[in-house]
Order: C-alpha cells, then structure tokens, then sequence
C-alpha cells in the first residue's frame, strides 16, 4: 500500500454546518476544520465570509446551483469534486449554511460518501430557525405554552392540511408569509419565517 494511499484515508471528508450566517455563532469545531483545511467545497455566496473569518488560506471550490440542473446530478458532482480531493491527500470540507441536516442535502450526501466508501465526519451547525426564535426573543418552547416546536418547510398544502397548536418554524419560507401568517395566526402560534 502506498504512503500516498494511507495519507489519503487518514483524513475524513469533513461536512460541517456554518450557522445562521453570523461568523461568530460557528462552533468551535467547524471554526477548526475551516483553518485546518486544504480545499473547502461550498454552494452558498453567504459562506464566504464564514471562510474569511476563520482565516483560512485553504483552496474554495464554489458550486454554482442551478435550479435548472437536477439535485442529484448537482450532488453527485459535489461529492466527486470532494473524492478526488480526498484521495489526493487532501483535507478537505464542504460546508453548508444552518445544520447540513435541517432541509439540507447533509444525508444526501452523507449516503453518497458512505457508498464510495469514503470515510467522513459530521459537525452540526446551529439551526437558522432556532438562532433566529432567540434573536427575535420569541419563547418557541416556553413550559407551559407550548408542548412542541416544529420546524416546517412550508407549501400551502401542508399549511392547510395542519391544525396548528404548537409553536412553529417555518424554514426558507419568506414567500408564503403572508399565507401563513393567515392560516396560523389565530392559533397563537410562535411564528418565525
């Protein structure tokens, strides 16, 4: 087995959640695997200055999304470009914004790597939805007032199709806003968009 083939497993491929967008709400251990890496893999404009802040002088592979391209096709070239990075040696991370896993393709791609055989890790960011409730001092799981928080990504069906007696978090849904403001403000739900 060669030197360069043992290097190139010694590093996982690192998926790693950046947070709401404020540099300074990134874990700790995201912050570390940003300034140790040598080509951060990422989709979203708003990251890049999650890379500056962690000063990282590693190697940015942007992915532009197209909404026209199909996800899996887009996923499956994400975690190509990561593999070959890897199996150069490479440290490298694909970071994407909020949790990789709260309406992320996180698992996605997690079952992608996991197929290739390719060793990885998973480093959770904060939910966006979640950061902005205590931002917005808004109590989603107040004792007493509210026995469930649920995070939703909505479409009029599933809004209409809900008795809504909890507090809600609607993700990515800035569009439906004023139909979801409709159909749920006469529960006195909790409500972030």
């Amino acid at each position: 087995m060669s030197s360069k083939y043992l290097k190139a497993k010694s590093h996982p491929i690192i998926i790693a959640g950046t947070g709401p967008g404020d540099p300074e709400l990134l874990t700790v251990k995201a912050q570390k695997a940003i300034a140790s890496a040598d080509v951060i893999v990422y989709d979203a404009t708003q990251i890049e200055h999650i890379i500056d802040f962690c000063q990282s002088k590693a190697k940015r592979v942007k992915i532009n999304k197209d909404k026209t391209r199909n996800s899996d096709t887009l996923r499956k070239e994400i975690i190509q470009i990561l593999a070959d990075y890897h199996n150069t040696g490479k440290r490298d991370v694909r970071l994407k914004t909020g949790d990789a896993f709260m309406f992320g393709s996180g698992a996605a791609e997690t079952e992608l790597l996991f197929e290739m055989n390719l060793p990885f890790s998973v480093i959770p960011g904060i939910t966006a939805g979640m950061a902005a409730a205590v931002y917005g001092n808004v109590r989603i799981s107040e004792k007493k007032e509210a026995d469930t928080v649920t995070f939703t990504w909505p479409t009029k069906k599933t809004i209409s199709m809900k008795t809504w007696n909890k507090s809600l978090n609607f993700c990515r849904a800035v569009p439906l806003s004023p139909y979801i403001w409709q159909k749920t403000f006469c529960h006195k739900s909790g409500i972030i968009f």
